[in-house]
């Protein structure tokens, strides 16, 4: 997994940032970790710092800011790399996946929250920007240019997304195609957790 997010618990402050996670299973164990926690991702490029800040960030109702991650194998190690904004960040060795023809069967995009409040309570938790997607481009967090690698490592579009929207009453999606732009594939994400209408 890479994506952003802020994580009180861990880096002890509200920056957003960018982080990896995996997990890996064998013989009925799962290992993993964050980051470079543990041996696992190889930083092969120093011009990022994995955890670190991302700066600048989208302001609401004002500039807007993308991150560009890619995730591929190569065909001739095994290895599964990760680009970020069009640099090789690092990867992750064959070694580490199931089995040296992996494939991915599943490929997913969103947002997630930790619900650690007891009793069945909704926290205030935002995702995203804390908007619901309805109030769109410079408000609500978005993903665009989705897109898939095949086999030959050619770029295609996604088969048509399955949504899956746990609380809806707390945080939402909107899923749109507009293959002329330069969105694509995209979607609107997110909400503001606890409210009158997410108990």
């Amino acid at each position: 997994m890479v994506n952003s997010q802020v994580n009180r618990r861990r880096y002890k402050d509200t920056k957003t940032r960018l982080f990896l996670h995996w997990t890996h299973q064998r013989l009925g164990r799962t290992r993993g970790c964050y980051d470079l926690d543990c041996p696992g991702f190889v930083q092969t490029c120093s011009d990022f710092i994995i955890g670190s800040p991302i700066k600048p960030v989208s302001e609401y109702g004002t500039n807007q800011f993308y991150i560009t991650i890619t995730i591929y194998k190569d065909i001739q190690s095994g290895n599964w790399w990760v680009k970020l904004q069009d640099k090789d960040l690092g990867y992750w060795p064959s070694s580490i996946i199931t089995s040296s023809g992996a494939t991915l069967t599943t490929l997913t995009w969103g947002g997630e929250i930790l619900n650690s409040n007891l009793g069945g309570h909704h926290t205030a938790t935002k995702m995203g920007s804390g908007r619901f997607p309805g109030d769109k481009f410079g408000k609500s967090s978005f993903f665009r240019n989705l897109a898939l690698i095949d086999e030959s490592n050619a770029l295609r579009n996604p088969p048509d997304l399955a949504p899956l929207i746990t609380s809806p009453s707390c945080y939402d999606l909107q899923v749109q195609k507009d293959t002329k732009s330069k969105f694509g594939t995209y979607f609107f994400y997110g909400g503001p957790g606890r409210s009158d209408k997410c108990p």
